[in-house]
């Protein structure tokens, strides 16, 4: 069953990443009612997942949580209930860096089997990156559809928290950092800050409150595989992303959170205050 929505994973992001690149150059936006913007190629490629699992025999197993036709929790706490499988969209993370033309979006899908993460996929097409949980392990597409294309298996993260380790941040809040050699930067997409700490290519990534269920659900198998795990930057204490009691009506989290490994997570805590 793995190997059949995983294969199903691929052909969906490989047909969605090349449409999108396609339309980068030409797209047109709207705000939506949280004044974020919105382009038609993220309605567009919604609209395209919700026809393929339309085209399962068990259609009514599957249940899809998409960023741009979702309703509140509330509304749907019974179906996600009943739902063997949860399959939870972001057409494209990172619109905003899509709609001006750079390389920090992604296509992210993750999907839950029983309310518990089971497979999940991060493609970067302008990146040219891949990475997918496959059921058993986690693996690193390079070149990802192309003759070139290059598989490797990722390992546990092995670098230390060092002086000059990096984070990524997505705060609305001013991060300030306590003790300095430790650097923050912003991409803008949340699947990829996942992908750098799942890549072991930073230690850590800070979200806001006002991150949602879509943005870090393609990237929880792959991170439950590694060790690695989201963490209340108040108390330390780890959160459970698929558990929706930790949610709000509008899908937000109800904490500012940390991605990171147990190990680290006090002295990370330790580094920064919010102000």
């Amino acid at each position: 069953m793995e190997q059949k929505y995983t294969k199903f994973l691929f052909g969906f992001c490989k047909k969605a990443g090349s449409f999108a690149l396609k339309e980068q150059k030409k797209v047109t936006s709207s705000i939506k009612s949280d004044q974020s913007i919105v382009t038609e190629v993220d309605l567009a490629i919604s609209k395209m997942f919700y026809a393929e699992i339309e085209k399962f025999p068990d259609s009514e197993n599957h249940f899809v949580i998409d960023e741009e036709f979702v309703k509140p929790l509330s509304e749907v706490k019974e179906k996600l209930e009943k739902a063997k499988y949860t399959w939870i969209i972001d057409p494209i993370d990172g619109t905003t860096m899509y709609f001006n033309g750079l390389q920090f979006w992604s296509i992210s899908i993750g999907v839950f089997k029983d309310g518990k993460p089971w497979l999940g996929m991060i493609y970067m097409p302008a990146l040219k990156e891949l990475i997918y949980f496959d059921g058993k392990k986690s693996y690193f597409v390079q070149n990802p559809f192309t003759k070139s294309e290059k598989t490797q298996v990722i390992e546990k993260p092995k670098k230390p928290l060092v002086f000059k380790s990096a984070m990524v941040c997505r705060l609305k809040k001013d991060v300030l950092i306590s003790r300095t050699g430790f650097g923050f930067f912003d991409v803008g997409a949340a699947s990829i800050y996942c992908s750098y700490v799942i890549l072991d290519r930073v230690k850590s990534a800070f979200f806001s409150k006002s991150i949602k269920i879509w943005d870090l659900a393609g990237a929880l198998p792959m991170i439950k595989s590694l060790g690695l795990d989201f963490f209340d930057s108040d108390t330390g204490e780890k959160i459970e992303i698929n558990d929706f009691k930790n949610l709000q009506n509008d899908w937000k989290f109800k904490r500012v959170i940390v991605l990171c490994g147990p190990e680290n997570v006090k002295r990370l805590l330790g580094l920064v205050e919010y102000r």
